[in-house]
C-alpha cells in the first residue's frame, strides 16, 4: 500500500488487485460497460516487461493461481522493501503528483509533441466520460 501525500494525493487502494485481467474484461463486456480496446502504440513487444508477462502467463497455465500466490507473498513482505526517498510536488504543467518539476507523462508528451499534454488529456477524458454511468 502506498502512503498518501497530504494535499496532493490520496492513499491508493486496490480492491480489485486480485482480479485477473481476463475476468475484469469479461465483466466489462457482460455488463455492457464502455472501455477502450486498443493496444498501446508505443508498447514494445521485445521489452522485458512484455517477456515477463508472457512467461508468467505460461506458468499460470501450468499452475493455476500461481500469480495470485506470488502476489500474496509479495504483499505480505511489502514492508520489508525500501520506500523511495525524496519529496513530491504538483507537476508544473498539469498539477498531478510528481517527484520532479514535471510528471513523466508531461515530460514524455513534451518530448513527442513539443508541449506537455497532461492537462489537455485529463480534460478530454473528463469530457468523454461525463455522461457515462456505471
Amino acid at each position: 500500500m502506498q502512503e498518501g501525500v497530504p494535499g496532493l494525493a490520496a492513499t491508493r487502494i486496490r480492491p480489485l488487485y486480485t482480479v485477473y485481467e481476463k475476468e475484469s474484461f469479461l465483466y466489462t463486456v457482460a455488463r455492457g460497460l464502455p472501455f477502450l480496446h486498443r493496444e498501446c502504440p508505443h508498447a514494445r513487444l521485445d521489452s522485458l516487461d512484455f517477456r515477463l508477462k508472457e512467461m508468467l502467463n505460461r506458468l499460470e497455465e501450468e499452475r493455476p493461481s500461481l500469480k495470485l500466490g506470488l502476489l500474496s507473498r509479495l504483499a505480505k513482505r511489502a514492508k520489508d522493501y525500501p520506500r523511495p526517498e525524496g519529496s513530491y510536488a504538483p507537476c508544473e504543467s498539469c498539477g498531478l503528483l510528481s517527484s520532479s518539476g514535471k510528471c513523466s507523462f508531461c515530460r514524455l508528451t513534451e518530448r513527442l509533441s513539443g508541449e506537455p499534454l497532461g492537462s489537455w488529456v485529463r480534460r478530454r477524458i473528463r469530457e468523454l466520460f461525463s455522461g457515462v454511468t456505471v
